[in-house]
């Protein structure tokens, strides 16, 4: 639900989006929320920093993104567990955050007479994430998705056929 905000008061959310191991993570988009409603964002610096300045006083939850994956302060997958913070009038907000851990999964694609299969490959998650990705000229992928999560890999293969991993046609039948 939308928040109410002050007329003519505004501040700014500010701070750090690191890694788990706490280096810099540069180029994030880091955007505020009222709601579905877009405020504001700012794209992290070389030392991971961001400011975002003029937001209305009110409360607002912050979206952080980057390699294609999405997360919200602090530290949780979606906007329904994000904790809103208050801007004030006046004031500055900081969310440090720090990245959720990710994993990789990878592979190879090779059509049936052997030669590497140009594909397009999205890997969901049991949790409704997902991640695109495709394979390069010798049939290799690579996607960088939520660690402890398991994934469905599915294949877009050239011919508007579906595949899904390890070799099955049907989704209910991958493992």
């Amino acid at each position: 639900t939308a928040q109410a905000h002050a007329e003519g008061g505004s501040g700014a959310v500010n701070g750090h989006f690191r890694t788990p191991g706490g280096q810099p993570i540069i180029d994030a988009n880091i955007v505020v929320y009222d709601g579905s409603l877009f405020v504001g964002q700012d794209l992290t610096d070389d030392s991971s920093a961001y400011s975002i300045p003029n937001i209305p006083a009110g409360a607002y939850t912050i979206r952080f993104y980057r390699d294609n994956l999405i997360e919200w302060a602090p530290g949780v997958r979606t906007q329904a567990e994000a904790t809103p913070v208050t801007v004030t009038d006046g004031g500055s907000v900081t969310v440090d955050e720090q990245a959720l851990p990710t994993g990789t999964i990878a592979g190879t694609i090779l059509n049936p007479d052997g030669t590497p299969a140009i594909v397009s490959i999205l890997a969901e998650g049991t949790d409704g994430t997902f991640q695109w990705s495709s394979t390069d000229a010798g049939g290799h992928y690579q996607a960088t998705v939520y660690s402890g999560e398991s994934y469905m890999v599915e294949m877009g293969l050239n011919n508007n056929l579906v595949q899904y991993a390890p070799g099955r046609a049907e989704r209910a039948t991958a493992g």
